[in-house]
């Protein structure tokens, strides 16, 4: 049985209490290394207990049988991985309608690098920009935000 070996339960656990993790959250998290978590996950796949997607550079991995889901809340996670892109989104939730100008003077930072995360955040559907096109900025997706942990 594949889940008799301590740190591939470990691996399990966490993959089902965090579907669309990315390796690097797994062996960041559980104190593993690149082989370590390789090997194991490889394990847990060839038993069919977890299942893996490419997306762009990253590996998402999930339980077996979750699927779209799983893969809204790696796409999720790979765009707010930037401490930046999650003050972007709580400032939006706070401020529905926000534009970029108003989030980067607030945070102090540069609007080309709130663009940038903005750009980032809405192709992961977490931000929708106002239906004419312009630059008003609403948060898109609450239960993907809350399955992450981001809202309470």
């Amino acid at each position: 049985n594949a889940l008799r070996n301590e740190t591939r339960k470990r691996i399990f656990k966490y993959v089902s209490q965090n579907p669309g993790v990315h390796l690097r959250g797994i062996m960041k998290d559980l104190g593993l290394t690149p082989n370590e978590a390789y090997y194991h996950l490889g394990v847990l796949e060839k038993f069919r207990l977890i299942e893996c997607q490419r997306l762009n550079s990253s590996v998402i991995y999930y339980p077996r049988g979750m699927g779209k889901r799983a893969r809204k809340l790696g796409v999720a996670r790979l765009a707010l991985r930037s401490p930046l892109a999650k003050e972007v989104v709580k400032y939006v939730l706070q401020h529905q309608g926000a534009e970029a100008a108003d989030i980067a003077a607030e945070l102090g930072v540069d609007k080309r690098l709130v663009d940038y995360h903005v750009k980032k955040l809405v192709g992961a559907g977490l931000l929708i920009r106002d239906s004419d096109g312009g630059g008003k900025l609403y948060v898109r997706n609450l239960s993907v935000l809350k399955d992450i942990g981001l809202l309470s």
